[in-house]
């Protein structure tokens, strides 16, 4: 199909400029202790060497994986037998359904190597990521933050007002900006506005972070806290970064290079493979006992857990990879955060109909409610072309369908009459809105939990709002295994 040329430039009304470097949000880390081995009289568990782990996941697979392959006891006690289901594809009717595009970071401590190891060969990355507007697509200049062409396309007096902006913060920040140690403090204490403004300049804040963030969130930037950005995909780029794009003939030292992410496509596949090797372990056994429905200090030093669908277990210094909406009322503790819906439309039709999407596509056309789009897997039959839509957390379920069909139109990547039908719908609660009152209530919570004194390890949502990225729970699992071990 072809695609219409427009104007790039569509007024966005939505982002309010404001003052950056204006600390409010509480800082949650300093809350979240190291979970240090702590000294006690240990229970019979311990003296057998089984080693205890709670939930399904990722963090929760990736410790039990890994204590297993030290040959290591372990008791996964799962939630259900489906472990890591949301990340898994599905089976429809000859369809093979990808999931919706999570990112998994390669470029952390051990992540590469581990996700290699899994996979058997090295990793392909995400090195297609789009963002459309008024049916015109364009390298994301978030996920690929150098590259130039989205800017070469811009008005000489856009370019100028971007370039004057960024070399502002740069003489105020650093090339680094914000991400610059020297203020860690202020980005914790921001709203993701603020930051984006105080990091990128508002032009860029406007045009890029604003539109995405509004989507990802009920009141769009000014509501998401800059430490849960990863939750409304809105990284911060360096300054550098920026005017090195801006200004591809200027010689920048320290350009960093496009995040090393593994490719959406592949995530399902890697957890695939996790689970099937978590399942061959020898020394690793599988229980289903439904989620924890109470935690507190058991017999002998150590931990009692009590679940809705199996029975009861004392463990030694168990992992408890679990969200913190599962852990804090398990543990007697008050802890009610409103959470957000994540409705997703499998939608398939006739490849000449459908625009050939990037490995992820981000859709900014306030208007359109769809959030991202990426091919949807396996379509049944040949000439056939299926996507996995995300839409706006406001969708009515029965409407899932229609929106997701329309949205795909309304935003240029499939032709105004193209028979399309949606194949599977889903609606289901996610993570806790990223907001500022997030971080306040998981610090309340937190404090009241580790006011227990409960020897456990915890890891996943449970050990804090912003350590549920896929990178993080793959680290924490890693680390986790060599502290219960």
């Amino acid at each position: 199909m072809t695609w219409p040329r427009v104007d790039p430039l569509r007024p966005y009304r939505g982002a309010a400029i404001v003052p950056p470097l204006a600390p409010r949000v509480p800082r949650v880390e300093r809350v979240v202790r190291d979970d240090a081995p702590r000294p006690f009289d240990p229970p019979p568990a311990r003296r057998s060497g089984e080693r205890v782990v709670v939930g399904g996941t990722l963090a929760a697979l990736v410790a039990a994986d890994a204590l297993g392959a030290a040959g290591v006891p372990v008791r996964l006690l799962a939630p259900t037998h489906d472990l890591a289901g949301a990340l898994l594809p599905a089976r429809r009717e000859g369809r093979t359904l990808l999931p919706p595009p999570r990112l998994l970071r390669l470029d952390g401590a051990g992540v590469g190597v581990w996700a290699a190891g899994v996979l058997g060969t090295t990793p392909a990355v995400l090195d297609d990521a789009a963002t459309v507007e008024a049916g015109r697509l364009e390298p994301d200049v978030l996920l690929h933050p150098g590259d130039p062409r989205p800017y070469a396309r811009l008005p000489e007096a856009v370019r100028d007002e971007l370039r004057r902006e960024v070399h502002a913060v740069r003489a105020a920040f650093g090339d680094d900006g914000l991400l610059d140690a020297d203020h860690e403090d202020a980005l914790a204490g921001m709203t993701l506005a603020e930051a984006s403004v105080g990091q990128h300049g508002p032009a860029f804040h406007r045009r890029w972070v604003g539109p995405r963030a509004a989507k990802a969130a009920p009141g769009g930037a000014r509501s998401i806290a800059a430490a849960l950005r990863h939750a409304a995909w809105t990284p911060l780029v360096r300054p550098a970064t920026l005017a090195a794009a801006l200004d591809p003939d200027e010689a920048l030292a320290g350009v960093e290079a496009p995040p090393h992410t593994l490719a959406p496509e592949l995530v399902g596949v890697l957890v695939e493979r996790l689970v099937a090797r978590l399942r061959s372990r020898a020394s690793v056994v599988v229980e289903v006992v439904g989620g924890l429905r109470r935690v507190g200090p058991g017999g002998g030093g150590g931990t009692a857990l009590e679940f809705l669908a199996g029975p009861p277990v004392t463990a030694w210094r168990p992992l408890l990879a679990i969200g913190a909406g599962e852990l804090f009322p398990a543990a007697g503790v008050p802890y009610d955060v409103p959470r957000l819906r994540a409705v997703t439309a499998w939608v398939e039709g006739d490849a000449a109909a459908l625009a050939e999407v990037p490995q992820l596509t981000h859709v900014l056309d306030p208007a359109v409610p769809v959030v991202r789009v990426a091919p949807g897997g396996v379509p049944l039959g040949p000439g056939r072309t299926l996507l996995v839509v995300e839409l706006r957390a406001f969708v009515e379920d029965a409407a899932i369908a229609r929106t997701a069909v329309e949205g795909l139109r309304d935003a240029g990547l499939a032709a105004r009459d193209a028979p399309l039908a949606s194949v599977l719908n889903a609606a289901r609660p996610a993570h806790p809105a990223p907001t500022p009152a997030l971080l306040e209530a998981y610090g309340r919570a937190r404090a009241a939990y580790d006011a227990l004194g409960l020897d456990a390890t915890l890891a996943a949502g449970a050990r804090g709002p912003a350590c549920g990225a896929l990178a993080a729970q793959v680290q924490q699992g890693l680390a986790a295994a060599a502290v219960v071990a």
